[in-house]
């Protein structure tokens, strides 16, 4: 199994990129929310989870069990991983731990895509100013 696949457990992050579709703001809605994941997505990462647990009973994921992968990730992915994603440093992973992290990743990846675009809204402003 890959690192990519490894990262399917955090809840394809990537498809919820705030800049994979133009924002649509309801006036009921908070601006700064990040739409949930999927019943879908939160399914696949259970089972992708699942499949590298190898003891299920524990309900964790261990560097001992990512190590032991048919496809084991290289050993600075599977610490880039833990990083992220073991919040309270034990040396494991759990699901709660991994939907939460996927949360923070998830918003500060939208406050991200705001700062950016506010940059280039100001870049394109004072060019025009300059231009002048």
């Amino acid at each position: 199994m890959s690192l990519r696949k490894l990262l399917l457990i955090a809840l394809l992050a990537a498809l919820a990129s705030p800049i994979a579709c133009a924002p649509t703001v309801d006036e009921e809605e908070d601006p700064d929310d990040v739409p949930p994941h999927s019943e879908e997505e939160i399914e696949d990462a259970r089972e992708e989870f699942a499949a590298i647990d190898v003891n299920p009973a524990d309900g964790f994921i261990t560097r001992e069990e990512v190590q032991q992968m048919a496809d084991a990730p290289e050993e600075e992915e599977i610490e880039e991983f833990f990083e992220t994603y073991d919040l309270d440093q034990d040396g494991q992973v759990s699901f709660e731990e991994i939907m939460t992290a996927d949360e923070s990743l998830r918003q500060a990846g939208e406050e991200e895509a705001e700062h950016q675009m506010d940059e280039e809204a100001i870049g394109d402003g004072s060019e025009g100013a300059e231009a002048a």
